[in-house]
């Protein structure tokens, strides 16, 4: 598990299902799909056009980060997951 794993906040169930329904809206979204593709796209260029080793390493870490950002988001609505689960079973 690397700290990029571990929740930041404790939350209550309640908070978690909120927000992963929260973050499958964002992973759902047309526009932000559409903005993650076309930034996707530009850092792919800016890879394989980078003049250095250094403008090719910037351009991965970029793309690394928006890998990032997609999984944290899936990691919210897996967490929610859980935790409407958690809830449920505490009816």
């Amino acid at each position: 598990m690397s700290v990029f794993d571990k929740p930041v906040v404790k939350r209550t169930l309640g908070e978690r299902v909120a927000r992963a329904e929260q973050a499958m809206r964002l992973l759902e979204s047309p526009m932000l799909i559409e903005a993650r593709d076309s930034a996707e796209h530009k850092i792919l260029l800016a890879w394989r056009d980078g003049k250095t080793p250094e403008e090719r390493e910037r351009a991965w870490a970029a793309r690394g980060s928006l890998d990032l950002l997609q999984r944290e988001l899936k990691i919210i609505v897996q967490d929610g997951e859980h935790a409407r689960v958690s809830m449920e079973r505490e009816k």
